[in-house]
C-alpha cells in the first residue's frame, strides 16, 4: 500500500514538474536541446554530457542517425 502511495505521489509530481515548462533553456554556451525538451514529452528525453568539443561532435551525429526528438 505505501508503495503505491509513493509512487502516485512521484508520478503526480513529476506531471506537474513536466507542466510546469514554459519554454528552452537559454543563455547556455553549447547547450543543444532535443526537439521534446520543455514539453509534454520531456520525460522520455536524455541527458547527454560529454567532455570536450570532439565528444560532442561524436553525440551530435549520432543523434543525426536516431533523430533529435529525445
Amino acid at each position: 500500500m505505501t508503495l503505491n502511495l509513493l509512487s502516485a505521489k512521484s508520478k503526480n509530481d513529476l506531471a506537474r514538474a513536466v507542466g510546469n515548462k514554459k519554454g528552452r533553456i537559454t543563455g547556455i554556451k553549447k547547450l543543444d536541446d532535443a526537439n521534446n525538451a520543455g514539453k509534454k514529452d520531456a520525460q522520455n528525453c536524455t541527458l547527454i554530457l560529454t567532455e570536450g568539443d570532439s565528444a560532442k561532435a561524436l553525440a551530435v551525429a549520432g543523434l543525426g542517425v536516431i533523430g533529435r526528438d529525445n
